[in-house]
């Protein structure tokens, strides 16, 4: 049949595995996908060691159930990366997975599984690619509009050789970003994620991109205060690697972005400044401006944006 595919990956499984406090998660996820969704007869859920499937013949379920997934796992620090696909789909007949003798034999699930898994691997952080492949005339998959249709063009900052550009990433539930974000200051990620500061660093830098994207101001005054209050606390206390500086690259894009959209009705040039300033002043007093001005110059060339600009823009506040 034609259908979809949402496949995930649980992150650090193999590192993590022999941990309780993984142990204790990867349980609660199994309840917490049980629970939810055994008796729906619109999807099939699939988890295997540290894979995730799940198989619809329509869009709305695979996304839906792979956004709640993903959203569960991120509130719990528990990283998911996924994809999802569009394709042949084998039809399955649960029955006969396990067999007279015991056997589990799980079979081949399709093109579309194939398309996702692939995908998967090339994402560099914990989220969930939507396919390319999957088109707006599709009536089951509309897509024609960031954020209304619940996803984000993102580009990683350091993402895999040969997987640059933008990808579409599936967003998490509603009302989650914020509590999700102030999960991944740098003391706790530091202390889970320090084997792979690239996908922490990705992974955060997609959250403070969603989360500038509000129009509250009080709200993005207050993130900004956090995250160098965040930098000031840590970096008294433990010295923070390098690649981490990028989330304030992140930042102040996110920032420019937000005041140079045709939308923007309320960040005016006194508040950019204001912010601006803040984050460059916090950066300088922990010793970490030459760092930042480094990276600002690499994704001069790296990033297909206005970060050129950006670099003569800082350069006027400091």
């Amino acid at each position: 049949m034609k259908g979809y595919i949402a496949y995930m990956d649980i992150l650090g499984f193999t590192s993590k595995r022999t941990s309780s406090a993984f142990k204790i998660k990867y349980d609660n996820l199994k309840n917490y996908i049980g629970e939810k969704f055994s008796r729906d007869p619109k999807a099939t859920i699939y988890v295997v060691s540290d894979s995730i499937i799940v198989c619809s013949e329509n869009f709305e379920p695979a996304k839906n159930y792979a956004r709640m997934i993903y959203t569960w796992g991120m509130r719990n620090d528990f990283w998911i990366r996924g994809a999802i696909a569009q394709g042949h789909v084998e039809e399955i007949d649960s029955e006969k997975i396990v067999g007279e003798n015991k056997n589990v034999i799980l079979p081949y699930f399709g093109e579309a599984y194939l398309t996702a898994y692939k995908l998967e691997s090339k994402l560099n952080m914990a989220g969930i690619v939507i396919d390319d492949n999957l088109k707006p005339d599709n009536p089951d998959l509309p897509l024609e509009e960031e954020y209304t249709d619940g996803y984000m063009e993102y580009q990683e900052y350091l993402p895999k050789d040969g997987n640059e550009g933008k990808k579409r990433l599936l967003l998490p539930d509603y009302n989650f970003e914020q509590s999700i974000a102030d999960t991944m200051y740098f003391e706790e990620m530091l202390k889970s994620h320090l084997e792979d500061i690239d996908k922490y660093v990705n992974t955060f830098s997609f959250y403070l991109k969603l989360l500038l994207k509000s129009d509250n101001l009080a709200d993005i005054h207050s993130l900004l205060e956090n995250l160098c209050k965040q930098l000031g606390l840590q970096g008294r206390r433990i010295l923070i690697p390098p690649k981490v500086i990028i989330v304030f690259v992140a930042v102040i894009r996110g920032l420019f972005d937000l005041y140079r959209s045709p939308e923007n009705k309320y960040l005016s040039k006194g508040t950019l400044e204001l912010e601006v300033s803040t984050i460059l002043d916090a950066l300088k007093k922990q010793g970490y401006l030459p760092i930042f001005t480094d990276f600002v110059l690499e994704y001069d060339n790296v990033l297909y944006s206005e970060i050129y600009q950006l670099r003569a823009d800082i350069a006027n506040f400091k």
